[in-house]
This record gives structure tokens, sequence and C-alpha cells, in this order.
């Protein structure tokens, strides 16, 4: 879930490049993401943008865990401060990424959250 199609096509690109994960669907906003919910395949994780035009990836998490409470999402922004750390975790976020370190740490950041850890980027 992220605003920015040249991210998220990089983001696609490198996964199926790199990885076999799955892609199910993408989003633009986190009410297209939540609006969505109860009509596609439940996602294992959840890659989410903090700052999203509307909604933004907080409040759309805390939401979208009310009901779907076993998905995990993992946040993936430019915002690298302790007070967004804190707030991600009360949202229920499993991880952080930051967006200029995403390639490097995508990997051992899904493989930490599958684990039933969770990973936050050492910025924090």
């Amino acid at each position: 879930v992220d605003d920015n199609l040249t991210f998220r096509e990089g983001l696609k690109f490198f996964i199926k490049s790199f990885t076999s994960w799955k892609i199910i669907q993408e989003y633009s906003s986190g009410e297209e993401f939540y609006n969505d919910a109860d009509k596609k395949e439940i996602p294992d994780i959840v890659f989410m943008d903090y700052k999203l035009p509307g909604v933004d990836g907080i409040t759309i998490t805390k939401k979208y865990l009310s009901i779907l409470p076993e998905v995990k999402i993992i946040a993936v922004t430019m915002h690298t401060y302790r007070l967004l750390f804190k707030d991600l975790i009360i949202a229920g976020f499993k991880g952080c990424i930051q967006k200029g370190r995403l390639y490097n740490q995508i990997i051992p950041a899904v493989e930490s959250v599958v684990n039933g850890n969770s990973f936050f980027s050492e910025e924090y």
C-alpha cells in the first residue's frame, strides 16, 4: 500500500526477481486497501506506507487488524524517528523498513516477521 506508483513498480520487480513470494494485490491508498479487505485473498504480509493521502497508514492498520488480526503488517517509510516507532508498535505493525534501505532489509524483515518476531530498522 503506497501512493507512489514508481515505488510500487520497483517493489513488485524486486519481489518477482529475488523471491518466491506471491503478490496478491497492490493499492495506492489506505482506504482502497481497507475497503477491499474482505474481497481478496487474505495476505500473510502487507507492506504499508506510513504517510498516505487521506487516511494514514497507522489508522488504516489499526482498522484492518481489528478485522484481520492474523495479518502481519510491515511499515515502509522514509520517516525514521523514535515517536513513529512507538506509534507503529501501538498500531500493531510487526516491523518497519526505511525506504532507502528497502532492498537490503525486505527479505530479513519478512523472515523475521514470519517467524513470529518483529523487525525494525536499526535507525530506531
